[in-house]
């Protein structure tokens, strides 16, 4: 009867994470950080403390405390609730706690902040929202830190220059 056993199968979603996981001595080339990323996935929930992590993204739901790291990411269906200590932030989903971001915090357009915030860089998408205790991080303050250009993800924001002006309050819209 052994023998008429299957082996459990897992979902195909599953497998890929599991092959895209980088090995001992190989470098993660998704962000070009090292081999410590923590990916907390749908329907995952976790509590605790983080420390030393490269990056850490957020699908479920984690309740924690950050520190010692580098880049954080809530996706969409993400919700963190704690307090980080990070270089660079990007929240598509929901984040409740303290947040202290040393370079730049990113709220996408699904994102949310709510809590006692501060930070270096503050980029915020249409619909993004952000509440709460909100201060910019004093340039004596992040003297003694790494700059945002040594930050891995960071992108030196381009600016446009555009003569043309806006007549209508529809051009506003774009």
């Amino acid at each position: 009867m052994a023998e008429d056993r299957k082996p459990p199968q897992f979902p195909s979603e599953l497998a890929r994470r599991v092959v895209g996981l980088p090995s001992s001595g190989h470098q993660d080339g998704l962000h070009g950080e090292g081999n410590k990323k923590l990916v907390v996935g749908r329907d995952i929930s976790l509590s605790g403390e983080i420390t030393d992590c490269d990056v850490l993204v957020v699908e479920g739901k984690v309740k924690a405390s950050l520190r010692d790291s580098r880049r954080f990411e809530i996706s969409e269906t993400g919700v963190f609730e704690g307090s980080v200590e990070i270089d660079v932030a990007e929240i598509k989903g929901r984040f409740e706690g303290d947040l202290l971001v040393r370079g730049r915090l990113i709220v996408r357009r699904t994102g949310s902040v709510t809590g006692r915030i501060r930070y270096a860089e503050l980029e915020i998408e249409r619909g993004g929202q952000i509440s709460g205790d909100i201060q910019v991080i004093a340039e004596s303050e992040t003297a003694a830190l790494p700059g945002p250009e040594n930050i891995a993800g960071y992108t030196q924001p381009t600016v446009v220059e555009d003569t043309a002006s806006l007549d209508r309050e529809s051009d506003l819209r774009a």
